[in-house]
């Protein structure tokens, strides 16, 4: 019981900033036509981060959705630099996608996630991830300056080699 209280405390905390938006103010503004982001973070068994250890390269790493790229690794921004851009485009049409993270040429991490939608008081439809879990494990979720971030544990039994 305790784990899955846990395990919400970053999704409550993600919907309660997002519904202190209010119509008359600016904030609103912030949220028209814009794109929702997430963040992938790959970790090791001991959580060390694999882009900044430079175990994966991250011009080589890409996140798919029914084969077309939604993600990819914000090289150029010293504050996620190390972390996968999760673009969340055209998600409300599919109840649980699976997103293939391209690792490099031989493997992929297949990860499921389940999102819910908020509306907040600006009438805006966010989407917040509810669960991330590849190969049956639940992956790490969090809050960080406000983006949802997965943590995606990557070794031997997660990774799908593909040559």
């Amino acid at each position: 019981m305790l784990q899955r209280l846990v395990r919400l405390l970053p999704l409550v905390s993600f919907l309660f900033i997002f519904s202190s938006c209010f119509p008359e103010t600016d904030e609103c503004l912030a949220f028209d036509n814009n794109v929702e982001i997430s963040f992938i973070e790959l970790l090791d068994d001991e959580e060390n981060n694999l882009i900044q250890n430079q175990t994966y390269n991250a011009q080589q790493i890409n996140l798919l959705l029914d084969g077309r790229s939604v993600g990819s690794v914000f090289t150029e921004d010293p504050v996620y630099k190390y972390l996968v851009a999760l673009f969340e485009e055209g998600i409300d049409t599919v109840d649980s996608p699976r997103y293939e993270l391209v690792l490099n040429d031989s493997q992929r991490v297949f990860i499921d996630m389940r999102f819910s939608t908020v509306i907040t008081d600006c009438d805006t439809k966010l989407h917040a991830i509810e669960s991330a879990r590849v190969k049956g494990e639940d992956q790490f979720l969090d809050v960080i300056n406000g983006y949802q971030v997965v943590g995606v544990t990557v070794n031997e039994s997660t990774i799908t080699k593909t040559k």
